[in-house]
């Protein structure tokens, strides 16, 4: 809008004289009598301009004014004779920043007034930068980097909040300090210099920011130009100390999921036991940190060292490898075994705890032990330990109990693979390796490659990393189900030892960890079934789910077990794409392996299905004459 003046002369002549020189270059207005308590907001004014009467007549709104104006300069230009600013009170006189004697030489007024709207415009650039300079400072303490200010000198001139926190020192201790002095990690006059240069800094430092408190933080180093001449260098500190901390645990969980890949393709690429010991200690290292090592496998009573890592030939004086020990006589195993949960040893172990483990001369300080556990028995012991106290955190444990549980899966793989070997039928020996392949590796398979994913889904996205963590439990309880499921195919001896109920569920659940299909249950105690009633249905139901799984096509499997009146009903049905009964007897889908089984244990067997209409195989079993 321009400038505004505001003239307070009562001298006619003159206030006519004024306003023709004036309204040249500015614009002017009257100090009116009814404005000068309240003039119209809209009216403001960048310079008065009064004569002796005026002045009088407008001083209380001048020095009102003036005080409102404050910080910025409202400049007041007298017109008269200098005796009469004199003989004004002193708190008018005080007011008026220049005068010009009459009469107006209108050059002279115009120098005057201009040298009086530069110095107001002055006060209002200053004002506004000092407004700046405070919203910078505002918005410098409010962000979480440290931020310093350093002269030519490399003396620090101006530290943000941050800083002051981050040193936990008072301004004072930092204002005017050398910046080397202050950090004494790194050469920070090297770096001002180059960036005074055009040179700019930008890295990462360790920084001992407290006498026992260092900080990983990304340093930049910025040159300041005052007219393109270096005066200094403001310097930006982040702590990264958190991220790098995340960074690092986002490495290790990527390399234990590196580990828990290999462990499982141990049991793709070999069922040899000591090469799956090998492949567990080989990895072992990369995931949590120890002096020494082993693998303690249970024989009833006894116990064996099978495998042990970072003894010297000193050290190893007790007892040689596979040799058998009383699991009684250690302590810390026995505690294991009792309560099927991880131990862990802070500080120094009492010698009787390891007489049987150790030379009496190592220097065990810490120790994570954690039980191998099958179907809730301990088989074996999976130990770790350091000289040094206190060393093992949780999250060792945590590591180790899952080292464990894919150990336990490994060796009864292994175990199973030896039993394989010793089945005279070379049939039913393709048969357990193709399961074993197909369905056990997969599901582990499958459950590593989640496992990988979890780590990088839970920072972005911890709902859906939560269902992993669902889907993953179910796949590795599938994978365990289905091994007892084919140790049951081994050993049918064992069948007896659990009721039909029991062996029904275990086959629902070795089916749960395979996304493409779902498993329905509806599984009631029944009567006392005979041994052959027993094995026989189990294994028909075995037959009628492996093929739903196999060729129906289904998405979901119903496994129903009831009685009624002594006669107890057993079905697996399927939404599969059905078959023709009469045409697949023949076709080596097991139906006639069905059938002898039944007619064996005397066992009603009943197959219906056609084309696109599902499948249903019910069993009848009569047991009312059985003993009770």
């Amino acid at each position: 809008m321009g400038v505004m003046i505001a003239l307070g002369i009562d001298h006619q002549a003159n206030l006519a004289i004024m306003q023709s020189w004036l309204e040249t270059w500015w614009r002017t207005r009257l100090m009116l009598a009814e404005y000068s308590e309240n003039p119209p907001h809209d009216l403001q004014t960048d310079l008065y301009i009064v004569d002796y009467l005026g002045i009088q007549k407008f001083s209380r709104k001048l020095i009102t004014k003036r005080r409102e104006a404050e910080p910025l300069f409202l400049p007041i230009l007298y017109l008269g004779k200098l005796q009469e600013l004199r003989a004004m009170p002193p708190e008018i006189a005080e007011i008026v920043d220049d005068f010009i004697a009459m009469p107006v030489q209108g050059e002279e007024l115009t120098r005057r007034i201009r040298t009086l709207l530069r110095t107001r415009q002055l006060s209002i650039e200053n004002s506004q930068n000092l407004q700046i300079s405070k919203e910078l400072r505002t918005a410098m303490d409010s962000t979480s980097d440290a931020i310093f200010m350093v002269d030519s000198e490399n003396k620090v001139r101006y530290s943000n909040e941050v800083s002051k926190q981050m040193l936990d020192a008072q301004p004072l201790q930092i204002q005017r300090n050398p910046f080397d002095a202050i950090f004494r990690d790194i050469d920070i006059q090297h770096l001002v210099q180059n960036a005074r240069e055009g040179i700019p800094y930008r890295g990462e430092v360790t920084l001992k920011i407290q006498p026992n408190h260092k900080m990983t933080a990304l340093l930049r180093v910025e040159g300041l130009y005052r007219d393109e001449d270096s005066y200094g260098a403001v310097i930006v500190i982040t702590d990264i100390t958190e991220q790098k901390r995340i960074q690092e645990e986002e490495r290790k969980q990527r390399e234990f999921a590196q580990v828990l890949r290999d462990i499982a393709l141990t049991m793709v690429s070999t069922l040899d036991l000591q090469e799956v010991f090998d492949r567990l200690f080989s990895n072992l290292a990369r995931v949590v940190d120890y002096d020494y090592a082993n693998l303690i496998l249970v024989h009833g009573r006894q116990i064996s060292i099978e495998r042990r890592v970072g003894y010297t030939i000193k050290e190893l004086v007790s007892p040689p490898l596979k040799s058998k020990v009383p699991l009684d006589d250690v302590d810390l195993l026995k505690k294991m075994r009792q309560t099927k949960k991880p131990v862990v040893v802070d500080t120094m172990i009492e010698e009787t705890d390891l007489k049987h483990l150790f030379n009496s001369e190592m220097a065990i300080r810490s120790h994570v032990g954690v039980p191998i556990l099958l179907r809730r028995k301990v088989i074996g012991f999976l130990n770790i330990y350091s000289k040094q106290q206190r060393y093992y955190s949780d999250e060792d444990t945590d590591r180790m109990v899952a080292l464990a549980d894919l150990t336990a899966i490994a060796i009864e793989n292994a175990r199973l693979y030896e039993k394989v070997q010793e089945v005279a039928n070379q049939e039913a020996r393709h048969h357990l390796a193709r399961d074993l392949h197909d369905s056990v590796t997969q599901a582990l398979f499958s459950a590593t490659v989640m496992a990988e994913a979890i780590p990088r889904l839970w920072r972005t996205n911890p709902d859906s990393a939560e269902k992993f963590l669902a889907e993953l439990h179910q796949l590795t309880r599938g994978a365990l189900a289905e091994t007892r499921t084919l140790l049951l195919e081994l050993r049918p001896e064992a069948i007896s030892q659990y009721s039909i109920s029991e062996l029904l569920h275990q086959l629902a659940q070795s089916v749960l960890g395979r996304k493409q299909i779902n498993i329905e249950t509806n599984i009631q105690p029944v009567e006392t079934l005979t041994k052959a009633q027993q094995r026989n249905l189990y294994y028909i139901a075995h037959e009628a789910v492996s093929n739903a799984i196999k060729h129906s096509k289904a998405d979901t499997v119903n496994i129903s077990l009831t009685s009624q009146k002594g006669i107890v009903t057993l079905s697996v049905c399927d939404n599969g794409i059905g078959f023709n009964v009469s045409d697949c007897l023949n076709r080596g889908m097991g139906l006639n392996n069905m059938h002898e089984r039944a007619k064996e244990a005397n066992i009603k067997l009943t197959i219906r299905s056609e084309p696109g209409a599902g499948s249903e195989v019910q069993l009848e079993v009569n047991t009312r004459g059985n003993e009770r």
